[in-house]
C-alpha cells in the first residue's frame, strides 16, 4: 500500500495525540494520592489564622534563620500544622492581608516538610531540589499543591497585583525562602497582619545588611548584589526602577560615604546554594 502526505499526517498526529494522553495518563497517576486527599479532605473556613501548632514547630525547628531539618522529619508540631492547613481554607479571613500570610506561612512549612523528607540532602545543595518543591503536592485549604505553586499561584500575584495595592509590598520576597542560604532568612514564627510590617522590615533589613548578600566597596563607589533581586526584579520593579534602588532605599543611607556620584553595580556571579540546614559549614 503506498503511503501518501496525508497518511503520514493522520499517523504522526495520531501518535502525538497517544503521548499526548499517556503524559496525562502518568501525570494524573503520579499525583493521584495528593488530589484524592485533596478531594477527601474537610475544609473549614475561619474569619482569622490559628497558627499555635506551626509556631511551636517553627520555633524548635529554626535557629537563626536555619532550619533543623533531621528534627523536622519527626516533629509532632510540624505534622499537625500541616495538617490544620490541610483542613483550613484563608478565603473567610476578616483582613485581607491574612490571607496573604496564611499562603507566606503555608509555604514555609511545606518547603521545610518537603527538604525535611529528603533529608540528609546530597553534597548539601538545595539546587536540585527544586523538583521536589515544584513536584511534590500536600493537601492545603483543601487543594493539592506544592511549594512552588503556592508562590506562583498564590503570593506572587498577591505582590503583582494594582488592586492590592495596600499589602504588596516588594519586602514580601524577603519572606519567602527555597532552602539555600542565598535566600532570605526562614522566620522561627509564623506571619500574620499584626506583625507583618515588623517582619518585613526586620528581614529586609538582615538580608541587605548580609556581605553575602550585598557587598560594597568602603567608598561605596561600587557595589554588587545577589542574583535573588534579579530573579525578583518583576516584583521590584513595580516599585523601584531596579533591584539596586531597592536595595539602597532599604539600607541606611545616611550612614554611607558616598563621594557624590552614584555606585556601580552588578549582580553576583554565584548564589549560595547551600542548604541553609543548621550543620551547614562556611567550608561546604
Amino acid at each position: 500500500m503506498k503511503i501518501g502526505p496525508k497518511l503520514i499526517l493522520y499517523i504522526v498526529a495520531a501518535g502525538a495525540l497517544l503521548l499526548g494522553a499517556a503524559s496525562l495518563v502518568m501525570f494524573s497517576l503520579a499525583n493521584a494520592p495528593e488530589w484524592l486527599m485533596a478531594i477527601n479532605t474537610s475544609v473549614t473556613h475561619p474569619t482569622q489564622p490559628d497558627y499555635q501548632a506551626a509556631d511551636k514547630a517553627l520555633a524548635a525547628l529554626v535557629k537563626n534563620g536555619r532550619v533543623d531539618y533531621q528534627a523536622a522529619k519527626n516533629n509532632a508540631d510540624l505534622k499537625q500544622a500541616l495538617d490544620q492547613l490541610a483542613h483550613t481554607a484563608p478565603d473567610k479571613f476578616a483582613k485581607p492581608l491574612d490571607v496573604l500570610c496564611y499562603w507566606i506561612n503555608a509555604k514555609s512549612l511545606i518547603t521545610i516538610k518537603t527538604i525535611a523528607d529528603k533529608y540528609p540532602i546530597r553534597n548539601n545543595s538545595a539546587k536540585p531540589l527544586g523538583r521536589d518543591l515544584n513536584g511534590t503536592r500536600y493537601v492545603v485549604g483543601g487543594k493539592a499543591m506544592s511549594a512552588q505553586d503556592i508562590w506562583l499561584t498564590k503570593i506572587k500575584p498577591y505582590l503583582m497585583s494594582p488592586e492590592k495595592a495596600l499589602i504588596n509590598d516588594p519586602r514580601a520576597i524577603m519572606l519567602v525562602n527555597s532552602g539555600a542560604m542565598g535566600d532570605p532568612p526562614v522566620l522561627d514564627h509564623c506571619v500574620t497582619a499584626k506583625i507583618y510590617s515588623k517582619d518585613l522590615a526586620a528581614n529586609t533589613f538582615l538580608y541587605v545588611r548580609d556581605k553575602n548578600n550585598v557587598n560594597e566597596t568602603d567608598d561605596g563607589s561600587y557595589m554588587s548584589i545577589s542574583p535573588y533581586f534579579q530573579w525578583n526584579s518583576d516584583i521590584i520593579e513595580r516599585h523601584f526602577s531596579d533591584a539596586f534602588q531597592f536595595v539602597l532605599y532599604y539600607q541606611d543611607l545616611e550612614s554611607k560615604n558616598y563621594s557624590g556620584t552614584m555606585p556601580f553595580y552588578t549582580f553576583n556571579k554565584d548564589f549560595d546554594w547551600r542548604l541553609n540546614d543548621i550543620n551547614t559549614t562556611e567550608n561546604q
